[in-house]
């Protein structure tokens, strides 16, 4: 999620709106990711393409509300 909010930050115009729709899964929540091997791989995986995102300049950082 923080990954696609950054992308549209950087790529939208700013007067766009947006509704974030969480799933219901039971695994892979902020949680309990670390406590299933697929779901910690998931989230390590798009936590170094966020990195990687900003650390090439490809969208900008930013805080990001929950």
């Amino acid at each position: 999620m923080r990954r696609c909010q950054l992308m549209l930050r950087t790529f939208m115009p700013p007067w766009y709106e947006y509704v974030w729709c969480p799933d219901h899964r039971s695994l892979g929540r902020r949680d309990n990711w670390w406590t299933n091997p697929v779901e910690e791989k998931r989230v390590l995986s798009e936590l170094n393409k966020v990195i990687g995102g900003v650390n090439g300049r490809y969208f900008v950082d930013a805080d990001i509300e929950f």
